[in-house]
């Protein structure tokens, strides 16, 4: 079943800089600024950020490998979660509360391929009276328009028999930013989403994507920075990656994730004016666990020492040889850095699930205030 799908714009700069040629794709404010003060910095300490992995041909690619071999090549976490949501999933939906109207909101940020939500959006359904108008409202947040398109055109056709009339799934197009600037301010939720004060507001954060800001910093003002009512009955669902054995951790990071990170390369010198800017060939994927930050970290090592002349910049960068830049971390968690964080991030733990191997947790998280 297929129905006409609403993607709700929350950007608050929409001419910002494209990954693409075309105004209808992922934006990021400062783009470029960002990627030329990342090249210079001293080498050893240059970066290149994260977004220009998802444009649309990144996430295709991210999506791709999500669902037909990284899980194979060791990429635990995909396994480890997808256990726990199969396992688990009535009691997970259980935790989404609903008002006396039986209407709720769920909003995914960085949604991705939307498999793993399948599951849980399903269960759900099947709890859900049916109206003309649904009940549940499910926004799939992500940066780039035609991948949130493509992905929620997917569940539709696997699932739109069963969550019709129960669950309405929508898009929303924006970066994290973006939506704490609405999810942040209690008025600004209710008049973008067009709902009541009434409606619990759950948030969908899988993935172990809070290992994405820095630990006992961004992860916490990460998680302070939705507006949340406990008396209503709002939810986080957080997956948080636990620390383990190193040989596993960075051969889930290995080199099966190739096309997708140096696609990354690409984009970071189509951003800056020249595509070819980053020549393929100069570069491997860089990946290692970093103890003492206890963070994955990932980048690209440079093969052989050569300049990056960009465009419209006066002075060319010098890369030597084995030089490493990071473009991403990806934080594990032991439990008492992870009780430590939730706990200066004011939230009360409902829930918490872990898989069969006992390699990663799923939280349900309601605020500790009143």
């Amino acid at each position: 079943m297929t129905l006409p799908i609403e993607i709700l714009d929350i950007r608050r700069i929409k001419d910002s800089t494209t990954l693409e040629s075309k105004s209808t794709s992922a934006s990021i404010p400062n783009l470029s600024s960002l990627l030329i003060e990342g090249l210079s910095k001293t080498p050893g300490e240059r970066t290149i950020p994260p977004e220009v992995l998802y444009d649309t041909v990144g996430l295709g690619l991210y999506n791709y490998g999500i669902k037909n071999f990284w899980a194979q090549s060791g990429y635990y976490p995909i396994v480890a979660e997808k256990d726990i949501l199969n396992t688990y999933r009535e009691e997970i939906a259980s935790e989404l509360t609903r008002d006396s109207e039986g209407r709720a909101v769920i909003i995914e940020l960085g949604a991705g391929s939307l498999e793993k939500t399948e599951t849980l959006l399903v269960s759900l359904a099947s709890h859900v009276p049916s109206s003309q108008t649904p009940l549940i409202k499910y926004y799939a947040l992500d940066i780039d328009r035609p991948s949130i398109l493509e992905t929620l055109q997917e569940l539709q056709s696997n699932s739109g028999s069963i969550l019709h009339h129960k669950v309405a799934t929508k898009g929303m197009w924006g970066a994290f930013e973006d939506a704490f600037s609405v999810l942040s301010n209690p008025s600004s939720i209710y008049s973008t989403l067009n709902i009541s004060s009434s409606t619990p507001i759950h948030i969908l954060f899988l993935g172990g994507t809070i290992g994405n800001f820095s630990k006992w910093q961004e992860d916490v003002t990460f998680l302070r920075s939705v507006h949340m009512n406990k008396e209503r009955g709002d939810r986080w669902i957080l997956g948080v990656d636990k620390v383990k054995d190193v040989g596993m951790m960075e051969k889930a990071y290995g080199e099966h994730g190739w096309p997708f990170m140096m696609n990354g390369l690409r984009v970071a010198g189509r951003v800056l004016g020249n595509e070819e800017l980053f020549e393929v060939n100069n570069w491997e994927m860089w990946s290692k666990y970093n103890k003492e930050k206890g963070r994955m970290e990932m980048g690209y090592k440079a093969l052989v020492s050569h300049t990056l002349q960009i465009p419209n910049l006066a002075h060319e960068i010098k890369i030597e040889k084995d030089e490493v830049i990071m473009i991403m971390f990806s934080n594990k968690y032991t439990e008492e850095e992870i009780n430590g964080i939730l706990e200066q991030a004011k939230m009360d733990i409902s829930k918490r699930w872990t898989d069969k191997e006992s390699k990663y947790w799923l939280f349900s998280l309601c605020s500790a205030q009143q």
